[in-house]
């Protein structure tokens, strides 16, 4: 029962996790002002816009927006309680009472803290990033304010992604437009006026190849079908992917990070009924795929390369290399679980 116990609760808690974090995103861009971000790129020196543009986000030492910072208490408090649960419910398969609030806990706390601090970097580093590519981008400083602010919560790929599609649909409106006039055809059947514009759009494609995904290729491709794409269509457009990729970002974060410690915690609450003697000295723990159709090879080869199982205190042997727990890598959806002693 304790197995569906963590089932539900790692899932109950992905989900808490990943709205916290949102609602911490949300709160940071509510702040941020792309009039005053403009205001501030309008300047001549680099550094004096950097310096402006850090007190406009409100950066720490660290490049990270204090709001956002703030932010990171629920979920941090989430992670802590979360790890505590799964390390007692681990416990419980052995039938031995775990005590919450031991100093044996206290590590994997600091854990899941350091999760959050690690996302935040990862944070801080792509937003310099995207101050960088706003001061040296192309565009009037209006138009790049507002690709600094899409890109905030993004990772530096995904930022990069998002300044390539925004350079191949400002190519596409910086082209001509020209407007056929209303006319007649020979069946006397009339024609309403047309536009069309002279961009090569084969060739604006062609030189995002390798810099974004065909996803998101043929997003702007069917934008580009449209002549009478408008510079408010461009930027809404943009805006919908940029959110959907922070959705996306946050999201497997937060999958990752709660699947991590949830193993983490299996594992440590294991050790302490073992220390207990609430489990045998030689108890195995074995290795879980999901399976179904969608478990990779890689991940699918490691319960043969351990048939036996492992001891709790041993890595397991994975095509990666030893690894104490599962996720192998993104989207691992691995577990350990308890086996008979050998």
């Amino acid at each position: 029962m304790s197995d569906d116990q963590i089932d539900a609760l790692i899932a109950s808690h992905e989900m808490q996790l990943a709205d916290q974090i949102e609602a911490a995103f949300l709160q940071f861009l509510a702040t941020v002002n792309v009039d005053q971000l403009a205001s501030a790129l309008d300047d001549m020196g680099a550094d004096h816009i950097r310096a402006q543009l850090a007190i406009i986000l409100d950066l720490d030492d660290t490049g990270t927006p204090q709001v956002l910072s703030d932010g990171m208490g629920s979920p941090g408090a989430l992670l802590a309680s979360f790890v505590a649960a799964v390390a007692a419910l681990a416990s419980a398969q052995a039938k031995h009472s775990l005590n919450t609030n031991g100093t044996a806990l206290a590590s994997m706390r600091a854990d899941a803290i350091a999760m959050l601090g690690r996302f935040l970097a990862d944070t801080a580093t792509a937003i310099g990033a995207a101050i960088e590519s706003a001061i040296y981008g192309s565009g009037t400083p209006q138009a790049r304010a507002a690709q600094l602010k899409r890109s905030l919560g993004l990772t530096v790929r995904q930022g990069a992604s998002l300044d390539v599609m925004q350079a191949a649909l400002q190519h596409f409106l910086d082209t001509p437009r020209t407007l056929t006039p209303a006319r007649t055809d020979t069946a006397g059947i009339r024609i309403p006026p047309t536009y069309t514009r002279q961009a090569n759009t084969r060739a604006i494609l062609a030189s995002t190849r390798g810099r974004i995904s065909a996803a998101q290729r043929q997003l702007i491709a069917r934008a580009m079908a449209n002549p009478k794409l408008t510079q408010a269509d461009a930027d809404t457009l943009l805006d919908g992917h940029a959110r959907a990729m922070r959705h996306f970002r946050i999201r497997a974060v937060s999958s990752e990070g709660i699947h991590d410690l949830a193993e983490t915690g299996k594992l440590t609450g294991w050790r302490i009924a073992q220390r207990f003697g609430a489990l045998p000295a030689d108890q195995r723990r074995h290795w879980r795929t999901a399976g179904d159709e969608r478990v990779r090879h890689t991940h699918a080869q490691v319960p043969g390369m351990n048939p036996g199982g492992v001891p709790l205190d041993q890595p397991f042997n994975t095509p990666f290399g030893k690894r104490m727990n599962a996720p192998l890598e993104w989207g691992c959806r691995c577990k350990a679980t308890l086996g008979a002693a050998h």
